[in-house]
């Protein structure tokens, strides 16, 4: 993908994807600058933002919110956000019940979107054009930043912005391919 589709695609994310959160990056990213950590309430909104299309996935990981104290929330996440290690902090972020790969990324991304992108299927997809792995890692989380940072800083875009038109993409491409091949048959 080139700088020029990459704006496109990004402005098709921010179109029409970007429904829920209307601020809530910005918000939170303040937020977390300025406090250097995350409190359970925010936390939530990053469940909530994560999961708005997966009711179910969503109250499950609530479930498990509710019993992890805002205190140990705070610590872990100063902890995620004072070290530099980019392995570290995931498994710092992991040790929050309900912060698998796709969320501890999601935290990070909203704290520094220059360097992180949010890890899921299609931005995996996006980003390495390969299948996504089965039972995602660490490692693969770490395969998939390495190769974010490169192809967002070969096209001067932030790793979310870049992260962002991957996501579209990906979502549509093989939505366009399905209405050609239904033309076709």
């Amino acid at each position: 993908m080139n700088r020029e589709e990459a704006r496109e695609w990004l402005r098709r994310y921010n179109d029409e994807e970007d429904l829920y959160n209307t601020g809530l990056e910005e918000e939170l990213r303040k937020v977390f600058r300025e406090n250097r950590f995350m409190t359970k309430p925010e936390f939530l909104k990053i469940i909530k933002w994560k999961f708005m299309t997966m009711p179910g996935r969503e109250q499950r990981e609530k479930n498990l919110i509710e019993l992890i104290p805002d205190e140990s929330i705070k610590a872990i996440s100063f902890a995620a956000f004072k070290i530099e290690d980019d392995k570290l902090r995931m498994k710092l972020l992991g040790c929050i019940p309900g912060a698998g790969l796709a969320v501890a990324s999601t935290i990070l991304t909203f704290y520094d979107p220059e360097k992180y992108g949010i890890y899921d299927i299609h931005s995996w997809r996006g980003v390495m054009e390969t299948k996504e792995p089965e039972n995602a890692t660490l490692n693969d989380f770490e395969k998939f930043l390495i190769a974010l940072r490169r192809k967002a800083g070969s096209l001067k875009m932030s790793c979310r912005d870049f992260e962002k038109a991957c996501f579209k993409r990906d979502k549509v491409i093989p939505l366009i391919k399905k209405k050609i091949l239904r033309k076709i048959v």
